[in-house]
């Protein structure tokens, strides 16, 4: 609207001009500014509001199952014997409650909402960029795959970083609470 119509030299659509007619305005460039201007403030609220939505309703149903298996969890522990308790460092339990509890939240982000979320960006990117210059966008687009591939081969190395960083914060809770426990 803003360049093609306002800017450009390009003839305005029957539909733009029916609608202006319908609301009494005249087709001037500075109209059609002003039309692109609040256009993109109604399209950034809507997607705000929307946005604020899912996350607020996701964020309470992911802390939900968080918390429900965090419950469960504890309740096993707790059920568990004095001897089991006796060979195992507390901040192990503690970081099982607090961060492996986590994990149904990130699962279930990563397996049923991300890709979902993820394919409509890439599809409404991709349409877009297609019909602006569908040869960039093949371009882009072949990236992909080099970036699947990458990530292949970087994981197992992550991976392993990630455990010896949840073997660090246990044994870093577990000295805390042993200091606190002399104190």
């Amino acid at each position: 609207l803003l360049i093609d119509y306002a800017v450009g030299e390009t003839a305005v659509p029957i539909f733009i001009h029916t609608f202006f007619k319908h609301i009494s305005l005249s087709l001037t460039p500075a109209v059609l500014v002003i039309a692109a201007a609040i256009a993109s403030l109604g399209l950034f609220a809507i997607n705000s509001f929307l946005e604020v939505g899912l996350n607020w309703t996701w964020a309470t149903t992911g802390q939900r199952m968080t918390f429900n298996l965090a419950a469960d969890l504890f309740y096993k522990l707790q059920r568990f014997s004095l001897l089991y308790h006796s060979k195992h460092r507390v901040g192990d339990a503690l970081n099982r409650l607090a961060e492996d509890t986590y994990c149904v939240y990130s699962l279930t982000a990563d397996l049923l909402i991300s890709p979902w979320q993820r394919g409509l960006t890439l599809a409404t990117i991709g349409t877009v960029a297609w019909n602006m210059d569908p040869v960039l966008t093949m371009i882009s687009m072949s990236v992909a795959p080099i970036m699947a591939v990458s990530s292949m081969y970087f994981a197992p190395r992550l991976k392993k970083r990630a455990r010896l960083d949840r073997e660090v914060r246990s044994q870093l809770t577990s000295f805390v609470h042993q200091t606190i426990t002399v104190i």
